[in-house]
């Protein structure tokens, strides 16, 4: 049972969605569970690499006591071994990106592959993103090309100082939704950073199932990193599609944001397929969001179609209802659940930008109350 509700949760697409030109503007980092994933930087619209500043002279020797309490687990938690690179830039083999585009090449011209550990490890790609890239080939790209190109200098908006962390959705990669993400810090004049979970599109090493701990773990050194470069936590507008919702909401709940938007999200993945569910059950349930969300201690903004009929609108309500630091949503009343960024695109990122000025001057207030 809980073999066949994960490979039913988790679709990847197979192949991987990139191309050559594109692979050029990606970089690799470490997490946590020893996998090293894609991951793409975008200033104003510009995909570039960032350059992380040295933290090496900024470092202190840890005292005894805080060694002996950083390696001293209780016995009835057994944790996996930290990674010490985690959030750190990894080195890739051409190689090894070369031989998953040359899959994906041969896939897309209907060749047979062989038995290669990244179709033995990948499942079969669902129907959402193929619709999902021809609504974002015939609107999200034209929008895209009318914004000017270099975008107007910076001025000092509240929003062109955020960072956005962008978790996709399900049956999606970093290809597909590298377009929206561009287009976001386009218009906003932000900066952003997208990347794809262990086991979805370049992530390396090939083969590896994707899981609910190996995406916690991507989103924490996808946070990691951000910090690293010197981007404070208030600063970091974490954003959240379909099953992305569920390790942004894990994240929100543990560390220090600037603020939440979740995007159709869901109350976690067994309430989709059962949503009379009342209670989680640890065994079979993943992303329990519900369950976290009242831990948020940031600003939350939740956008859903109330005509999805992939994850219900019942699951944005009761996250509105459980949400402790909610704003005003913003119910969709036609859209769908792979509509939302295409025909309602411009009511979303003004609703996005009215909220990211709203979290810039709920944090300029409470450290006004602070000092």
């Amino acid at each position: 049972m809980g073999l066949l509700y994960s490979r039913m949760v988790f679709q990847p697409p197979r192949p991987p969605q990139y191309s050559v030109e594109s692979e050029n503007e990606l970089f690799w980092i470490w997490t946590a569970s020893g996998s090293r994933i894609p991951v793409i930087y975008y200033d104003g619209g510009v995909a570039r690499k960032p350059t992380p500043r040295n933290r090496s002279e900024q470092r202190t020797s840890a005292s005894p006591v805080q060694e002996l309490r950083r390696y001293s687990r209780p016995f009835w938690k057994v944790w996996p071994r930290k990674s010490t690179h985690v959030g750190q830039e990894a080195k890739v083999d051409p190689r090894e990106v070369a031989a998953l585009l040359d899959l994906s090449s041969r896939a897309a011209h209907g060749q047979k592959l062989q038995d290669t550990p990244l179709e033995r490890g990948q499942g079969t790609s669902g129907g959402t993103a193929d619709s999902r890239d021809e609504m974002e080939a015939g609107h999200v790209l034209d929008i895209l090309n009318q914004v000017p190109q270099p975008r107007r200098e910076r001025r000092g908006y509240p929003e062109e100082f955020f960072t956005i962390l962008y978790s996709h959705g399900n049956a999606e990669d970093l290809a597909s939704a590298g377009a929206y993400v561009q287009l976001l810090t386009t218009v906003l004049g932000c900066k952003a950073i997208a990347y794809d979970y262990t086991g979805y599109g370049l992530s390396l090493p090939a083969g590896v199932r994707p899981s609910e701990y190996r995406f916690y773990k991507d989103t924490y050194a996808c946070y990691r990193y951000l910090i690293n470069l010197g981007v404070p936590p208030e600063r970091i507008l974490l954003i959240g599609r379909s099953v992305g919702s569920g390790p942004t909401v894990e994240l929100a709940s543990r560390f220090p944001i600037g603020g939440v938007v979740l995007i159709a999200p869901l109350m976690s993945c067994l309430r989709v397929v059962y949503p009379d569910i009342r209670c989680t059950i640890p065994c079979l349930d993943m992303f329990p969001s519900i369950d976290r969300i009242h831990l948020i201690k940031a600003p939350v903004l939740i956008i859903h179609g109330m005509q999805d009929n992939v994850v219900s609108i019942c699951h944005g309500r009761g996250l509105y209802e459980r949400c402790k630091m909610k704003t005003e949503p913003l119910w969709l009343e036609n859209a769908s659940h792979n509509d939302i960024e295409v025909h309602y695109l411009s009511t979303v990122l003004q609703r996005i930008r009215v909220f990211s000025r709203y979290c810039a001057a709920f944090f300029a207030e409470r450290n006004i109350e602070r000092a």
